[in-house]
């Protein structure tokens, strides 16, 4: 679920780049364009960043994935807080990459965490086929509640909104990670 969360927050801020990018920023459809080529290269930075974090998840590390996927919501909700306070296009080109880079590392992580978990009992496709059609239907909700968000308190709103929902998310994630017992952790990577 907490995944869901994420990605309504993602599509909800994605859905509004161009009015972000024209309305908050001040910029033409060339400012807009390099936002979205910042959001791309943060995601190919996250791509390249991936294997040095997987020798932070050796079996003997004390790092988990639910460690790092949820420093990664955290870092975006800052980075939609972020987006919202700044005027400035770098300081918002620079966040929409960083946004990209914890958003991709966190998919995967959560991604290859399911497929781990689901891999004994045979059903990681049908895990993986459930998880990409709620996802779908999460960015769906987030692209409309964006809209519905920034046309009652404007486009900052909208990422005020994210922001929260991802801090919600972290604190949830949080306490549940407290809750369980050290030798059950593995399956709270579950909830990703």
């Amino acid at each position: 679920m907490s995944g869901l969360a994420a990605q309504a927050a993602w599509a909800a801020g994605w859905s509004l780049l161009v009015v972000y990018a024209t309305a908050h920023l001040g910029l033409g459809p060339l400012g807009f364009g390099l936002l979205v080529v910042a959001g791309a290269a943060g995601g190919m930075l996250g791509v390249l960043a991936r294997p040095a974090l997987d020798a932070l998840l050796s079996p003997t590390a004390r790092v988990r994935p639910i460690h790092l996927v949820v420093a990664c919501f955290g870092l975006e909700a800052c980075g939609h807080a972020a987006l919202a306070l700044t005027h400035a296009p770098t300081t918002a080109g620079a966040t929409v990459a960083a946004l990209g880079l914890v958003g991709f590392v966190a998919g995967s992580l959560a991604r290859d965490e399911r497929l781990a978990l689901t891999a004994a009992d045979g059903s990681a496709a049908e895990v993986s086929a459930a998880v990409t059609k709620l996802g779908l239907a999460a960015t769906v909700v987030g692209c409309l509640a964006g809209g519905v968000v920034a046309g009652i308190g404007g486009v900052d709103a909208a990422y005020w909104s994210g922001a929260v929902l991802l801090g919600l998310t972290v604190a949830a994630l949080g306490r549940r990670m407290v809750a369980v017992p050290r030798r059950r952790r593995s399956h709270t990577d579950a909830a990703l």
